[in-house]
């Protein structure tokens, strides 16, 4: 593992181990390498950027509910009150507890092209069957999801950008995207639309659906 030294002030040093011991760090080492990790993010919000953005969020969503004289709370939702106290005593030990719904972790770029790639695979393959008319083959090309035990990143991606509307025309398998690890070889499905609509580009101007042949070499890769 690579050390680095820098020179800094006192006060400041002072400052950071305070902040450390109220923080939960176990090192001063670790609190100032999250604090570069955070830095290298770059424009993306800092996490307590974020915190109060969803405070804000769900305070616009609890005034919602009231002007629209429905209850409150309900047993499902966050609870206000108590993250209200912890903020405004300034309980910073129990920050993290508080906001612990807000990941700490933001999905990379990289994971979410690979979520879209998927996505418009099967929203190809499912407007093609449509075209066909074959049931079985309809049943063929339902989307399995992704593992929610060890690709939880990309299932709740997935499930975020369904649900607001975005490839919300993506049928799942038996009304649900959490695939247990069942799902086919995705990689390879993407690198075969790919080709398969290189080449129709090639051919055409128009986007058109794909053929049964072509369905069947993007799910199996007999072709």
């Amino acid at each position: 593992m690579a050390q680095i030294t820098v020179s800094i002030s006192d006060e400041l040093e002072q400052s950071l181990r305070s902040f450390a011991d109220k923080s939960g760090y176990a090192t001063l080492s670790a609190l100032v390498t999250d604090a570069i990790r955070d830095k290298l993010k770059g424009d993306s919000p800092e996490y307590w950027q974020r915190v109060n953005m969803v405070l804000q969020l769900k305070n616009n969503q609890l005034l919602e509910t009231l002007i629209g004289d429905r209850e409150l709370v309900e047993g499902r939702d966050w609870q206000m009150s108590s993250t209200y106290e912890i903020l405004q005593s300034g309980y910073a030990a129990d920050y993290r507890s508080a906001f612990e719904y807000v990941s700490r972790d933001e999905l990379s770029k990289e994971v979410a092209h690979s979520v879209y790639d998927i996505l418009d695979v099967y929203r190809d393959l499912q407007w093609a069957v449509r075209e066909i008319g074959d049931d079985k083959l309809a049943n063929d090309v339902l989307f399995p999801g992704f593992d929610g035990n060890n690709d939880y990143e990309r299932l709740g991606y997935a499930n975020h950008l369904i649900r607001n509307g975005r490839w919300e025309m993506i049928k799942p398998e038996g009304g649900i995207r959490n695939s247990h690890g069942a799902e086919p070889d995705y990689q390879k499905m993407v690198e075969r639309h790919k080709e398969v609509r290189s080449q129709k580009r090639s051919e055409s101007y128009d986007y058109k659906p794909l053929t049964r042949a072509e369905v069947e070499y993007i799910m199996k890769g007999d072709r």
